[in-house]
């Protein structure tokens, strides 16, 4: 946010000529946190040459892909208060300044940062605050960005030469909760293969729904017949071991159906996208050194 004072006929105006600019950082090479803000320094000052120039015409001129989902060009935005308190001084008023809360969030993280100065005039440290947008962030999610800001900054002021690549964004105990807790998933593995397992399945419960496609709901028992039929007629056709098999078959019973035939007649499937140009879809089938693929009327007409 820029104050947009830089006339001196506004001078004496009451009114608000905030306006904004748009910052892209480049973070490319992996730089030093001082190649960073020197980087910053540059493409800000560049940014300040041409403040005046309103918000709204830049996004005009762009057009960007708008979405009632997010703000165009940017979704973060840094506000700095680095101007001196303003004083009233009314004859028989006491006057002072109270802070007012912020109720909306019109980007999704909103910074606003403020130097402060000790009695003698001398730096004092920096202080903040960060609204967020509620429909993306809970408060404990706030916090954790507030407090991941802070540790980058302080390590970045101990050691300028740091490259990003190296800065640790999260702490040790969190590291260790998404490190390790959340992906403590290991299990006993049962020595079987998707298609025995799915054959148990088909044993152990024959007539439970395994497939739902719109109103169309095709039981274990029934997948696992409509796969063997496929399956025998694969093998008829000298599909085997080492074998590939392309699939290209619109989402649904057929495509399961299709996978497990194959698993079933021995080979390896390949699933190929239609939506893909002609001469792609031949380089595919050709490079993968498919014995044949398996489609629809509909969609035949489609293939090379």
């Amino acid at each position: 946010a820029i104050a947009g004072r830089t006339d001196e006929a506004l001078d004496e105006l009451v009114g608000c000529f905030v306006n904004t600019l748009v910052i892209r950082t480049d973070l490319s090479g992996d730089p030093t946190f001082g190649e960073v803000l020197e980087r910053v320094r540059e493409t800000s000052l560049a940014g300040f040459a041409h403040q005046d120039v309103p918000f709204e015409r830049l996004v005009e001129e762009l057009a960007p892909a708008r979405s009632l989902a997010r703000h165009p060009l940017f979704q973060v935005v840094l506000t700095m208060h680095n101007t001196a308190e303003a004083t009233l001084e009314l004859p028989g008023v006491d006057v002072e300044l109270l802070p007012t809360a912020r109720p909306a969030a019109k980007f999704d993280l909103d910074v606003m940062v403020g130097e402060s100065y000790d009695p003698d005039g001398g730096p004092k440290g920096v202080h903040g605050a960060l609204t967020v947008a509620t429909d993306l962030f809970d408060p404990r999610t706030a916090r954790t960005l507030a407090d991941r800001w802070v540790r980058v900054l302080d390590q970045l002021m101990s050691e300028p030469e740091l490259r990003l690549s190296s800065v640790e964004v999260v702490d040790e105990a969190e590291r260790r909760r998404v490190v390790l807790e959340w992906n403590d998933t290991g299990v006993p593995v049962v020595a079987s293969t998707v298609l025995g397992l799915f054959e148990e399945q088909v044993v152990r419960s024959p007539d439970a729904v395994a497939v739902v496609q719109g109103a169309e709901s095709v039981s274990f028992a029934e997948l696992d017949v409509r796969a063997n039929r496929l399956a025998h007629y694969l093998r008829a056709q000298g599909v085997g071991g080492e074998s590939v098999v392309g699939l290209c078959l619109p989402r649904g019973v057929e495509t399961l159906v299709g996978m497990l035939a194959v698993w079933k007649a021995g080979a390896a499937y390949l699933p190929v996208d239609v939506g893909q140009p002609a001469e792609r879809v031949a380089f595919v089938l050709r490079d993968s050194g498919a014995v044949l693929t398996l489609t629809t009327e509909e969609i035949l007409d489609d293939l090379p």
